[in-house]
């Protein structure tokens, strides 16, 4: 399989195993097992046959239409847009402020991404009829309310972290990893690279260690998977996943202990910050309470991160026996979980010869964070025996199979400029031809539609002078009796009329 394949399957697998995931998302096992019969009813010849029109519309489901994705897809999207526009800036130099492009205004990637996801939440799609974003984090919603999210995002989920009425000072949510895959096709031959830009994009929303942590094993992680492919290698065992993910712990670690350096800093600046704001405060609004709630927060919850203890957190989950050791149902969002999945789910794929769909509803059933986790097993399979693992039903039977595909070629289109070509893939020629194709389909279609838009404002303008006529005729006819001699004006004398 050639690596272009290989890039498109962990975007359509994130895709897809996110749709399939909502099915039982924010359920436990045993209603699961009741509303889906544990699923037997779905297997034929030892095979699933579950389709998008089989998930259950309860309440929480009705928010989406059959056969769509959850937020984490959308925001996936919001990535690959940011990735795009600061591609564009970088290679046109176009300067901050520049009339030819509005986004160039943000000046970093915080800040552009931070503008794309606050656009996504306050309108979500409106090519899908969407008021809004759907499903929202209520953390990003915090976010998203901050007033530091535009111009200073890291700061904001700084703030967030410390003061989410849920999780005080522990707020490590699992819906960073929905986002992210994207980044780890970028520059996925230069680990320096994904492991910045993965750093950038977490800590937009989510600045924890423990989320660092697993944004940075799950993207090197892939990363390693398609440099293999690119180098000829091969996963083949469970021993080779066990050391596969051995290494990339190896490289993520003094990441993870340098970060966790940095994010106590910061948070000992804020704390600064918000008592000299309290000290300078004179009204209750909303800032003052703000303050007050993450100096409370701080003193009764902060501890200062443990790079040893989170490591060996994130290695529990890494090197775990069974899906029943992940516990999935207790604490279903934190971020390690997923992490988990991916890694038995991809010892499964190499040492039991498992198949994609097989593969992903084995998580799909333990319900919990079905969307994120099922959405990062949906990846990992897919980077590993590429888009054609997945049945093509799942792909043009989603709500939105054209803008899936207009996505994920652009992140593609992306990533074949910034990472090394492999010598006789044929998929990238195939692609760049295709991609040469649709710009002179364009340019034919803008043609044509000028050339429309040429024949309509004529016609208009043809069809205004007539009328012209018709009602210069009819005022003589009535007013001057120009109709008793059966004579009509014509263009040019209406003209001089006038």
């Amino acid at each position: 399989m050639q690596v272009g394949n290989r890039i498109r399957g962990i975007l359509y697998g994130a895709a897809i195993g996110d749709i399939l995931g909502l099915s039982t998302e924010g359920m436990e096992p045993e209603d699961v097992e009741k509303a889906y019969s544990d699923f037997s009813k779905y297997t034929v010849d030892g095979q699933s046959v579950f389709e998008y029109k089989d998930a259950i519309r309860d309440a929480f489901r009705k928010k989406w239409e059959i056969g769509d994705w959850s937020a984490n897809t959308d925001q996936t999207f919001m990535i690959i847009r940011s990735i795009i526009l600061q591609y564009n800036k970088d290679t046109t130099g176009n300067k901050s402020g520049s009339n030819e492009n509005p986004d160039a205004k943000y000046e970093t990637k915080q800040q552009l991404y931070a503008y794309q996801l606050k656009n996504w939440i306050k309108n979500g799609f409106t090519t899908f009829g969407d008021k809004c974003g759907v499903g929202v984090d209520f953390g990003l919603d915090l976010w998203n309310d901050n007033i530091n999210s535009s111009k200073d995002p890291y700061r904001a989920a700084l703030e967030v972290w410390i003061y989410h009425p849920h999780y005080p000072c522990s707020y490590n949510t699992n819906s960073v990893l929905g986002t992210l895959s994207t980044i780890s096709t970028i520059g996925y031959d230069n680990i320096l690279k994904v492991v910045t830009e993965t750093m950038i994009y977490c800590t937009t929303t989510h600045a924890s260690p423990e989320c660092v942590a697993a944004s940075l094993f799950l993207n090197v992680l892939f990363s390693l998977i398609l440099s293999f492919v690119l180098k000829k290698k091969s996963i083949a065992s469970e021993t080779d996943v066990n050391n596969l993910c051995n290494i990339v712990i190896q490289i993520i670690e003094p990441f993870v202990k340098n970060y966790s350096v940095v994010f106590h800093n910061c948070i000992q600046h804020i704390h600064e910050i918000h008592k000299n704001n309290l000290k300078r405060a004179k009204t209750r609004d909303t800032q003052d309470q703000i303050s007050k709630a993450i100096i409370t927060n701080l003193t009764k919850h902060y501890v200062e991160p443990d790079t040893n203890k989170i490591m060996a957190d994130l290695k529990s989950y890494v090197f775990a026996k069974s899906i029943t050791d992940l516990d999935l149902n207790n604490n279903p969002t934190y971020v390690f979980k997923p992490i988990g999945c991916a890694c038995l789910a991809l010892k499964q794929i190499v040492s039991k010869n498992g198949e994609f769909v097989d593969t992903v509803m084995s998580f799909v059933k333990m319900g919990g964070s079905a969307a994120v986790n099922c959405s990062i097993v949906g990846s990992i399979i897919s980077s590993c025996l590429s888009k054609y693992c997945i049945p093509e039903k799942y792909i043009t039977e989603c709500k939105h199979p054209k803008i899936l595909d207009m996505y994920i070629d652009l992140a593609f289109k992306i990533a074949i400029r910034l990472n090394p070509k492999e010598e006789n893939d044929p998929e990238l020629e195939q692609f760049e031809q295709i991609m040469e194709q649709k710009k002179k389909e364009d340019a034919r279609l803008k043609l044509q539609k000028e050339k429309e838009e040429e024949r309509f404002k004529a016609a208009a303008i043809e069809r205004e002078k007539q009328e012209r006529i018709a009602a210069a005729n009819s005022y003589y006819t009535n007013h001057h009796g120009y109709g008793h001699h059966n004579k009509k004006i014509d263009e040019s004398e209406y003209y001089n009329m006038c």
